[in-house]
């Protein structure tokens, strides 16, 4: 069977409603540009997905890569649990959403016109925000013949500010096949490479995509049906170790940003 897909934004497509995929089923996506290259995929397996069984952040120190000392956080664990022992590919996704705010509200602006400070009329409007990100790491695992996995994602740092007042995680974990984990594991080889004389060398990640026009030329990306399960879970605030809560602006300032007017 073919099914179309629909352009919902810039880079997403959807399937029609009537399009259901099976567990067990092989898919492959055809593509065609508006430049006339005709792009396939091989054919993949739609593996069933694991349930996540436990997600759970656990109070901890770590060294900072950026200023060599400890700092407290919270380091996030998942679990999945098997219902016998096998070989399976997992790759995580983990999608954060906290809020944080400025450090002070906006009580006063400048007005070019009258040349001096007016009260800002809702001191609130910029203060409080909200953001929600993918942690940009690549967590994925082989497991061999195994049946409880446990698995530590990322390590978010309270001086980030992310932990002060709501913080939530929500992961996607995904059940993938050997070409696929192969794909993600050669990107994390080229994403964590330094400087050092003996990292290994860039090389062209190999995709499952080929041009059908020109099958010799290189294409980017990689086509994947994964089975998936999704957690979300919230944490207790944490406040920053070295946060001067008390600093607050005071009248010199208000009057140096004056003579900038």
């Amino acid at each position: 069977n073919e099914y179309s897909m629909t352009a919902q934004s810039l880079g997403i497509y959807q399937t029609s409603a009537d399009f259901q995929a099976e567990i067990g089923k092989s898919y492959q996506v055809y593509i065609k540009t508006r430049d006339g290259n005709e792009y396939e995929s091989e054919l993949a397996v739609l593996n069933a997905p694991v349930e996540i069984t436990d997600l759970y952040a656990v109070e901890d120190r770590q060294i900072s890569e950026e200023t060599g000392v400890f700092e407290l956080g919270y380091q996030f664990y998942v679990e999945a649990n098997l219902s016998a022992p096998e070989d399976v590919n997992f790759l995580w996704e983990p999608i954060e959403t906290y809020e944080y705010t400025a450090e002070f509200e906006i009580t006063q602006y400048w007005d070019t016109t009258e040349q001096q400070f007016l009260n800002y009329p809702n001191p609130m409007e910029f203060y409080r925000c909200y953001r929600t990100r993918r942690v940009e790491e690549i967590f994925r695992l082989r497991s061999e013949d195994e049946q409880n996995v446990i698995y530590a994602l990322h390590f978010t740092p309270a001086d980030t500010k992310k932990l002060m007042i709501k913080y939530s995680l929500l992961v996607n974990q995904y059940t993938i096949d050997d070409r696929t984990f192969k794909y993600w594991n050669d990107l994390e080889k080229l994403s964590t490479q330094g400087s050092s004389l003996y990292n290994t060398q860039p090389f062209q990640v190999e995709s499952n995509l080929v041009n059908i026009n020109d099958p010799d030329a290189p294409v980017i990306g990689f086509f994947t049906v994964t089975g998936v399960s999704q957690m979300r879970i919230f944490t207790e605030p944490m406040q920053p170790e070295n946060y001067y809560y008390d600093c607050l602006p005071s009248r010199t300032t208000y009057e140096t940003i004056s003579t900038w007017g």
